[in-house]
């Protein structure tokens, strides 16, 4: 493949072992540096300002206990695999890895084993935004080389007040985040002939099994993906067998028990939502029949307040006037697709440190406003978009075919984004935390790609 067209699909110079270590070693400091940094934060904001925290401990308004969509502790301590099994109201990752932290903590009443978990969480958390820093020094030393400047753009990325904001947020968005950067890099990797096809197939299956934002129709994108990218038939195979597998044994288990292959029974309810329908008394008055579905009466033992029969029969409701509007009434339908969209997208970029009130962490950096202002409104629009424009720039002239391949990881990029504009419910949308999902890899395209181009303007003006 000529390195003339595209830094982004061309393969980079050989490495040699000495530099995978360096690289290696670079990046465990990086690793460090982040994690010693929030962990250092939240000691201090305990220490020094304990009158921020929400109910003396949270550095955000809610427990991993009383969210939506979490099982109650105490069902995933006494019985965490009945409980995953029953679980239908979201993936199942954030409820295992919650589950497993239970079994580690000491036996004590709700509030303490509650208590006890999100401790750990917090600091599972700090491993992950620390791995995440990590990965996006390394995908920004790949693109630049090696010396100070990749250094000097992962600290800016630690201490961007939103990525502080989701490590201390105890749903599964910094988890998700760190899986969808990890599939966009192993993509891009593929694209230059280094990538494993093993890691690609690992972190598929992991976002399936933690993001609704996955769902099955993830797998004809990921397919496309793997063809623009021109991966061999072979390789092809070893990605998309191990996620098939997967997704059509979870597909089958949720079908059998809840009457839906979607990882979540609030997928009719949000697909009305996308299409501004409001259903009448009389359509919802339209129950399906037992037969419909099989819902184990083990679960009864185990439910909470939304992970019930009645979410799963609302469910399948709300999914028979979903398919009626479409087929009777499409154009409507659209017009509230455009309108989900436009609404998602002002939310997606307000700034992602402010999701879901005050934080206690990010509330004590001095550089909140300027991040907030510079990574927020149509500011962050046009910083993507110049970056766009100092790509083109580089490669106008030299723009061919061999070119393709470097575009697969913008296909799953541009998937999540889609999904992301459809992430409401009527007004209410999650699209401003979900953002989030894809903000490491915008950072590393709009750094390098500016850093890159003023290389090539400084090596045209000295010539």
């Amino acid at each position: 493949m000529s390195r003339e067209c595209h830094p982004d699909s061309c393969p980079p110079p050989t490495v040699g072992s000495e530099q995978n270590r360096r690289t290696r070693n670079a990046a465990l400091v990086v690793f460090s540096t982040a994690l010693g940094f929030l962990l250092f934060l939240e000691l201090g904001v305990r220490m020094w300002m304990p009158e921020t925290l929400y109910q003396d401990f949270y550095f955000q308004k809610y427990p991993s206990n009383s969210m939506m969509q979490t099982l109650p502790i105490l069902n995933l301590y006494h019985q965490p695999w009945e409980s995953l099994w029953a679980l239908h109201k979201q993936p199942p990752m954030l409820d295992m890895i919650r589950a497993g932290l239970a079994q580690l903590s000491p036996q004590g009443s709700n509030p303490d084993l509650a208590l006890n978990v999100d401790s750990m969480m917090y600091v599972v958390w700090a491993f992950f935004y620390a791995l995440l820093a990590a990965l996006v020094f390394v995908w920004i030393r790949a693109r630049l080389g090696a010396g100070p400047l990749p250094f000097v753009l992962a600290l800016l990325w630690i201490i961007y007040p939103g990525a502080l904001a989701m490590a201390t947020l105890l749903d599964g968005t910094m988890f998700s985040a760190l899986l969808t950067t990890w599939l966009l890099y192993e993509l891009w990797r593929i694209t230059t002939g280094e990538g494993a096809t093993w890691r690609l197939a690992l972190v598929a299956v992991l976002l399936y099994l933690s993001r609704t934002v996955f769902q099955w129709f993830f797998i004809p994108v990921l397919l496309l993906s793997l063809l623009v990218a021109r991966v061999p038939s072979g390789r092809m195979v070893r990605v998309l067998a191990p996620l098939l597998i997967v997704v059509v044994l979870f597909s089958m288990k949720q079908l059998m028990l809840f009457g839906s292959v979607a990882t979540t029974t609030f997928s009719g309810e949000h697909s009305l939502g996308i299409i501004w329908y409001h259903p009448t008394q009389e359509e919802l008055a339209q129950v399906p029949g037992p037969d419909v579905f099989n819902y184990p009466d083990s679960t009864f033992t185990i439910e909470d307040d939304f992970n019930t029969r009645q979410q799963v029969l609302t469910n399948l409701i709300y999914s028979r006037i979903l398919r009626e509007r479409l087929s009777c009434c499409l154009a409507e339908s659209l017009e509230g697709i455009v309108r989900s969209a436009r609404g998602s997208f002002t939310v997606a970029t307000l700034p992602t440190s402010s999701y879901d009130g005050p934080n206690a962490v990010t509330a004590v950096l001095p550089w909140l406003a300027p991040y907030d202002l510079i990574v927020s409104g149509r500011r962050i629009v046009v910083l993507f978009l110049l970056a766009c424009v100092a790509w083109y720039v580089r490669h106008r002239n030299r723009l061919n075919k061999s070119c393709i391949p470097g575009f697969a990881p913008w296909m799953l990029a541009s998937f999540v984004f889609a999904i992301l504009m459809l992430s409401n419910r009527y007004d209410w949308s999650e699209a401003h935390r979900l953002m989030f999902l894809l903000e490491p890899a915008l950072f590393v395209w709009i750094t390098t790609q500016f850093t890159l181009l003023w290389r090539v303007w400084r090596s045209v003006s000295k010539s």
